[in-house]
Formats: structure tokens, sequence, C-alpha cells
């Protein structure tokens, strides 16, 4: 198995940097290039106010600018962190639907694999939130990798930082 590229979307939680650990640990026998990918969703207010044509008290864009200037920051720190493990890495921060700017980025980098992190939700919550994971699963254009949180791992423990 020959891996040159791998991606790996992070939120920052703590289900998504387990996903990045074990994406490291791949790093280290198949030395591909790590993409970490922040999806950056639109965000869609509505208040009563807006309803009954008053001006909506939220500036959209400047959360949304806020939001990718605090995304860039953490996803920097991400690719330090990596570059001091001698991991080949960059960050891209994509605007749209999680899964789909998941996809689509992996299949136009031609990604050998996706390692993405699950929240481990059943029932109701997965019903109503829907999963990422699976969505991605479903329509990745190359194999993806699930790695179950933290909460799902009864008895493993954690993936370890190096």
């Amino acid at each position: 198995m020959k891996l040159k590229r791998v991606v790996v979307p992070v939120d920052f939680s703590q289900h998504s940097l387990d996903a990045l650990e074990y994406a490291v640990t791949l790093a280290r026998s198949f030395k591909p290039e790590i993409v970490l990918i922040f999806a950056l969703e639109p965000a869609q207010f509505a208040s009563a106010g807006h309803a009954y044509g008053g001006a909506l008290p939220v500036n959209v864009e400047m959360l949304m600018a806020e939001q990718r200037q605090l995304a860039k920051a953490d996803l920097d720190k991400l690719q330090k962190g990596l570059a001091k493990r001698n991991i080949r890495a960059r960050a891209l921060i994509t605007e749209g639907t999680p899964y789909r700017m998941i996809v689509d980025t992996a299949e136009r980098l031609g990604a050998d694999l996706i390692v993405i992190g699950t929240h481990g939700r059943s029932g109701l919550p997965r019903f109503f939130m829907g999963s990422v994971a699976e969505m991605v699963v479903r329509h990745a254009h190359c194999p993806v990798l699930t790695v179950r949180g933290r909460r799902g791992r009864k008895g493993r423990g954690a993936a370890r930082r190096r």
C-alpha cells in the first residue's frame, strides 16, 4: 500500500484530534503529506425581529471572518506541531457543507485516504444531527478510516500524543 496524501478533517474537537493521531501514525510509516481541512459552514441566523421585517442584529460576515481567523490560527498551531514531529502537512480552510467540502477537496487533491473522527452518536442525536463522518464514508472517492472518539474506546485509552 502506498499513501501519498492523507486528508484529515479537523474541527478541533478531541475526536478530530484523535483521528489526527492515527494519521500521524500512518505518516511515520508511509511518509504521506497530511492535509488538514477545516470546513467553515456558512452561518444561518434567524430571529423573530428578522422574520417580521426587523434588522438582523448579527453581522454574519463579521462572524464568518472571525471564525476563519480563529480556524487559521488553530490550524497553524497544528501544522507547526506536525512539522516539529517531522510530518509533512498543509492546512486548508474551506467554506460550505462540511461533508461535501471534505469529499470534494479529497477528490480534487487526489487523496489516497481520509482519516476522520466520529463522535459515536447513535439513536436520536444521530438522527437529528446527522453524521459528517457517515456522509464522508458514503460519498468519498477514496478509502475512509473512521476513528471513534475517546468515549467510544472502552478500556483502550485515547490516542497518545507524541
